[in-house]
């Protein structure tokens, strides 16, 4: 529940999906839920866990610049699944210590 007018949460979930954006997630062509680009009835003005997940893949150490799309798709489910089993053991600040 949010006690900001509704313009001012529209405005931070704007906010919010820019920012995401910017960072490198693919802008409103999301095709998993949650998501802060597929709700556009709630205007979610916080990152769902899922936006989190596909965030710290996008900046894992294992993903080097100058590598190829086929490179870094190799990659990608190891580091999702590594995030996801340490979620599992130590909740969502797993995502954030290596």
């Amino acid at each position: 529940m949010f006690r900001r007018p509704p313009e001012e949460r529209r405005t931070l979930a704007c906010i919010v999906e820019e920012t995401v954006q910017v960072l490198g997630l693919a802008a409103d062509r999301a095709t998993y839920f949650p998501t802060v680009f597929t709700n556009d009835q709630a205007r979610p003005a916080a990152l769902s866990l899922n936006d989190k997940v596909l965030l710290r893949t996008l900046y894992d150490p294992a993903i080097k610049a100058g590598m190829s799309l086929e490179e870094t798709r190799q990659l990608v489910p190891g580091i999702i699944h590594r995030l996801v089993t340490g979620m599992k053991a130590r909740g969502e600040q797993a995502l954030y210590q290596d």
